[in-house]
């Protein structure tokens, strides 16, 4: 292998819109995708040590034919490939036909990896190892050929190295311009092209339904997600979906945040999760003020008692107030519901 590997970034074919995206699967129920975040991180970890190319097959409405025709043509050293719960069996297939004429290497992200990584890498025989945090460098490592010892890679036989604990990573700017943004559509967005954008990794909150609670907390400087704005204001992008588990959770560092995207006017639209107990009348106003024009809250359920339970830990009154205050300074408000606690 060269010192510059040629990596292909891969979301497989299938026969449903399958949204493969940060740990978390779903069929996409009214035609909407975005940009897979897993992919994007890794785009930007590889930016200087990799030359990087990217298959959307969801989103291009690609079959099975056309990717292995693409991928042939490519002639990666490894491919970083999505796997999901939602669609395991047709991963686990396609695996199979890469295999029939590929010989690099293949590791997989995905819910469906996640809980038993061993037993997954088992299953999926054709995988030679599982990330684990896809924000992590040792993607760089493996992609050049390095057998680890790593902490956020999982390959069979192999020792996991001790995780250093991290409340702040910073990465290179994502290679946007491989993504087929033109083909990205999303409800909660108003104006066109938009873009993906994660400032943090995992979640500070610890409810117990969300795989979220599991991962180790992080998040990137201000300085660092602004340099992303800005490039992306260059590249002609007008709304920003910020796909953060809880935006802007961190008071202190939110107001820093929005106070500089106003000062550098990128006059940016934006929509992102928040969660309701957190919204405060002043950080609103700042939210308004630098773009944002939807909120979109885990609501989960009306019964108080399951709240507590799965340590949501929200008051019904709390929400209400939440949702007046963004009807009050004009947001737009999405509300999900956990259907499984319901």
């Amino acid at each position: 292998m060269s010192s510059k590997p040629k990596v292909l970034l891969l979301n497989p074919p299938g026969i449903e819109i399958y949204i493969r995206d940060y740990y978390c699967s779903k069929v996409s129920k009214t035609n909407y995708i975005y940009t897979p975040v897993d992919l994007l991180i890794v785009s930007a970890r590889l930016k200087e040590d990799a030359h990087v190319h990217v298959i959307d097959a969801i989103a291009e409405q690609l079959n099975d034919h056309q990717v292995v025709d693409k991928i042939q043509k490519i002639n990666p050293d490894v491919i970083v490939m999505l796997i999901s719960a939602v669609s395991w069996h047709e991963d686990l297939a396609f695996l199979k036909k890469i295999r029939t004429f590929f010989q690099g290497k293949i590791i997989g992200s995905g819910d469906a990896l996640m809980d038993d990584p061993k037993g997954a890498l088992e299953e999926a025989e054709f995988l030679d190892a599982i990330l684990l945090d896809f924000t992590s460098r040792e993607i760089v490592d493996f992609c050049q050929g390095k057998n680890g010892p790593f902490s956020h890679i999982f390959m069979m036989g192999r020792e996991m190295a001790k995780k250093l604990s991290s409340y702040t990573y910073d990465i290179p700017i994502p290679q946007h311009h491989l993504f087929p943004h033109v083909r990205y559509v999303y409800p909660f967005v108003r104006r066109y092209p938009f873009a993906t954008v994660l400032t943090d990794f995992g979640c500070a909150f610890r409810c117990t339904f969300c795989i979220q609670s599991t991962l180790d907390f992080k998040a990137r400087t201000i300085e660092n997600v602004m340099e992303e704005l800005k490039y992306l204001k260059t590249m002609g992008f007008k709304d920003i979906y910020f796909s953060d588990q809880t935006f802007a959770h961190n008071i202190s560092r939110a107001q820093k945040l929005f106070e500089v995207m106003i000062s550098k006017n990128l006059n940016l639209g934006w929509v992102a999760f928040y969660r309701t107990d957190l919204v405060q009348e002043p950080l609103l106003k700042l939210m308004r003020k630098s773009g944002c024009h939807t909120l979109m809250f885990g609501i989960e359920t009306a019964n108080e008692r399951l709240l507590v339970d799965y340590k949501k830990n929200i008051k019904l009154k709390t929400t209400l107030e939440a949702l007046r205050l963004c009807k009050k300074y004009g947001i737009r408000t999405v509300g999900t519901i956990a259907t499984r606690l319901c």
